[in-house]
C-alpha cells in the first residue's frame, strides 16, 4: 500500500516521463498535441496509425489516444459495470446452464494472504537490495497492474476480439477486491480461450521473468519480484483457471455465465436485455451462435423469459415497456 501511495504521489511525474517517451518514439508522421483549458481537464490526442483508439478517463484528466479505424478502447478509474448499464440480463435457448461446485467465496476470501505471503518473504529476504534500487522497484510495482490488464488486452487482440474498456480500482475495499479488469465486447469464449485469456498475464508476467531470471543473474532479483508481484495481482484470474478447468469439455463462457449445448447441429439464441444510465428505454439484442462464430440478428423476436424479464426491469427501475 505504502508502495502504490508512493507511486499515486509521483503520478504527474510519471506522467510526463510516459508523455516525453512517447514524442521520442513518435515519427514525423506522428503528432502529439497538448490543448489546456482552464479549469478544465487536460486532454492529450496521439494521432497515427495503429489498430485501436484508447481513452483514458480520470475524474481530474483525460488522456485519449485516437487512431485511425480499428476499435475503440476506454480506460476508467472507480467505475463497474453499473455505471454503464444499471442492469444486464441474459436468457438463451438450445443450451442449459453449467454448474460447478467451487467454494468460490472462500478461495476469494483467503488468496490475498496466501499469494502476498511469497512476496512479503521474498521482500524481506532481499530487503537491501530493494531500498538500494527503491526507485527502479517502486516503478515496478506501480506499472504492474496496467501490463497486467494490458496481458489481458493483448490476448483479446491476437483472438481479433474488441475490447470496450479497461476499468481499474472499480470496486471498494481494494486491494481486498478485484483491483481491475478488462471488458471485452460481447462474445462467446470456449473453454480453452476462457482459460488463456485468465493465464495469459501469468505467462508473460510471471512464467517468462521467472525463466529469465535463470539466466539473467544481474537482474534476477527485478525479474523475480515482477513474477512475485503479478502473482499476487493475477489471484482472481488463478480462481477464474481452477473455474474453468472444472467445466465440460465442449461448454462456452460469456459475461459470466458458463452454458453447455443441447444439440450441436442447431445453433444456441441468445438473448441480451440491458438498460443504459438514460433508463429510457429498455434494449433488446439476439444474437446466434454456431460453429465458433457470434453474428448479431436483425430481426429481434420475445421468448416468454424475455418477457418475463422485462416486466422485472420495468418493476425494478419504474419505467414503461
Amino acid at each position: 500500500v505504502a508502495l502504490l501511495l508512493a507511486g499515486i504521489a509521483s503520478f504527474d511525474h510519471i506522467r510526463h516521463s510516459v508523455a516525453n517517451m512517447v514524442r521520442s518514439f513518435a515519427t514525423s508522421r506522428r503528432k502529439l498535441v497538448f490543448v489546456r483549458r482552464r479549469q478544465k481537464p487536460r486532454i492529450a490526442k496521439i494521432r497515427h496509425k495503429a489498430p485501436f483508439p484508447i481513452s483514458l478517463e480520470i475524474p481530474t484528466m483525460l488522456w485519449y489516444t485516437e487512431f485511425q479505424g480499428g476499435m475503440a478502447m476506454k480506460i476508467t478509474f472507480f467505475k463497474n459495470e453499473s455505471h454503464f448499464y444499471p442492469r444486464v440480463s441474459y436468457t438463451w435457448e438450445n443450451a442449459e446452464k453449467v454448474k460447478v461446485k467451487l467454494n468460490s467465496n472462500k478461495l476469494k476470501k483467503y488468496s490475498f494472504w496466501i499469494c502476498l505471503f511469497p512476496l512479503a518473504v521474498f521482500t524481506v529476504y532481499f530487503l537491501k537490495e530493494l531500498i538500494l534500487h527503491k526507485f527502479l522497484f517502486i516503478s515496478a510495482t506501480v506499472l504492474l497492474l496496467p501490463l497486467h490488464e494490458l496481458c489481458h488486452a493483448l490476448y483479446c487482440w491476437i483472438l481479433g476480439r474488441k475490447i470496450e474498456r479497461i476499468c481499474f480500482f472499480p470496486y471498494k475495499l481494494a486491494p481486498f477486491s478485484l483491483t481491475a479488469y478488462v471488458k471485452p465486447s460481447f462474445n462467446v469464449w470456449s473453454k480453452l480461450q476462457s482459460i488463456l485469456l485468465s493465464s495469459f498475464p501469468l505467462i508473460i508476467l510471471s512464467v517468462i521473468p521467472a525463466v529469465l531470471a535463470i539466466f539473467i543473474p544481474s537482474f534476477r532479483i527485478l525479474l523475480l519480484y515482477i513474477c512475485l508481484c503479478n502473482i499476487s495481482v493475477s489471484r482472481f484470474d488463478i480462481i477464474d483457471i481452477i473455474y474453468f478447468l472444472k467445466l465440460p469439455k465442449k461448454s462456452l463462457h460469456f459475461d459470466g455465465f458458463c452454458l453447455s449445448v443441447n444439440q450441436e447441429d442447431k445453433p444456441i439464441i441468445i438473448h441480451k436485455i440491458f438498460v443504459t444510465p438514460k433508463l429510457d428505454k429498455i434494449n433488446h439484442k439476439c444474437f446466434r451462435y454456431f460453429n465458433m462464430k457470434l453474428t448479431e440478428m436483425d430481426e429481434v423476436y420475445e421468448i416468454p423469459r424475455v418477457v418475463g424479464l422485462k416486466k422485472e426491469f420495468i418493476k425494478q427501475f419504474n419505467m414503461e415497456l
